[in-house]
């Protein structure tokens, strides 16, 4: 119940409030006279923190783009019953929206590296963190950094991390603005070919990102194929 609470109140912007429901949940004691009162109201049902507990905070700290209170409490549960493929994807957004591209790249080489070797982790399961590697290389492509967004691209098929239609999407799209339409469309191609649907948000991407680099004078009306 309260993590519902918890994740509404983010929603809204209620950072503080959300705060003080995970200071019930985490800490027995301590914290201020209104963590206390809320303690105190919910003592009865006891609530426990659990990790969709800590991916809301985190998610909290990612809207506010506050990458160091993330990188924190992440340090708090890592290698802990608490860390899941949703707190590394919420992470590396944090990273990627304080434009911290380096860091977002090392979570994901550890989490990938360290749960690939776990119990918890499944080569069938990596598409859990393609989010992650999604963000990461839409980031990397929207802030000009081209040849890092192909570079982190091909480390997804490296690690077995396929990547989906959005994560496609990502790259036509930095691939036109940059000019590089040939290539983009090549990239459609190659979607195609490896069974990955092309939907109409693939096409918006390529279409509305050759618009706004050429002015419409390279687009012959022509599909992508």
């Amino acid at each position: 119940m309260l993590n519902s609470a918890m994740d509404a109140l983010v929603n809204c912007g209620a950072y503080n409030d959300a705060k003080d429901f995970f200071l019930v949940m985490t800490r027995p004691k301590g914290g201020n006279a209104t963590v206390t009162t809320k303690r105190n109201l919910f003592k009865k049902c006891a609530p426990t923190a659990t990790d969709r507990t800590y991916n809301i905070m985190l998610k909290a700290f990612a809207k506010q783009g506050a990458l160091d209170e993330a990188l924190q409490l992440a340090s708090k549960i890592q290698g802990t019953k608490y860390w899941d493929p949703v707190t590394t994807n919420t992470l590396v957004n944090t990273a990627v929206s304080a434009g911290a591209f380096d860091v977002g790249k090392e979570i994901l080489t550890n989490f990938t590296t360290t749960a690939s070797a776990s119990r918890r982790y499944h080569p069938s399961k990596a598409s859990n963190i393609a989010k992650g590697y999604t963000a990461l290389v839409d980031g990397y492509a929207k802030a000009g950094k081209l040849n890092d967004a192909l570079g982190m691209f091909n480390v997804m098929w490296q690690r077995g991390v396929e990547p989906p239609e959005n994560t496609y999407t990502c790259m036509v799209n930095g691939l036109a603005r940059a000019g590089k339409i040939h290539e983009a469309r090549q990239l459609m191609e190659f979607m195609g070919s490896s069974g990955v649907r092309i939907t109409a948000v693939t096409y918006n991407a390529f279409i509305s990102a050759l618009v706004s680099e050429t002015g419409g004078r390279q687009w012959d009306f022509e599909t992508p194929f």
